[in-house]
């Protein structure tokens, strides 16, 4: 697989990297991951790592990022953007994401972890509704 899930237990961060584009079989093959590596751990940070991708998924594809993350119990999310390019994809993930999470975008990685480390987890939006199904 082209994009990358790594779960760090010693920080309790989810990290996800993506690279090239991003469709609706490329996330199912990402939860797949996710759910291996979690098996019940609940993490309440996620890094998403957007440097590597070409194009922004839609809105399916979004919906079942979030359900992944909401599943594992993330709270916040930080998105990394470190080419100009990729910024506007970043701000409209953030934007999407900000409505149940505490979402922030960074340029660099030391940038998200700090913010990670020094904040409090449970500071994201309110959880509205039922959990998104991750697959259809």
């Amino acid at each position: 697989m082209k994009h990358r899930v790594r779960l760090d237990e010693a920080k309790g961060i989810l990290e996800i990297h993506f690279v090239g584009s991003c469709n609706s079989l490329d996330l199912k093959e990402i939860c797949d991951r996710c759910q291996r590596f979690l098996n019940g751990y609940l993490v309440s940070k996620a890094i998403v790592d957007l440097s590597e991708i070409e194009s922004f998924p839609d809105e399916e594809v979004r919906k079942q990022l979030l359900g992944q993350l909401r599943r594992a119990g993330v709270r916040k999310v930080a998105i990394i953007c470190s080419r100009p390019e990729v910024k506007m994809v970043g701000i409209t993930l953030m934007e999407y994401l900000k409505k149940y999470t505490n979402t922030e975008v960074f340029s660099s990685e030391n940038e998200a972890l700090e913010w990670l480390k020094n904040s409090t987890a449970g500071s994201g939006g309110e959880v509205i509704g039922e959990v998104f199904t991750i697959y259809s």
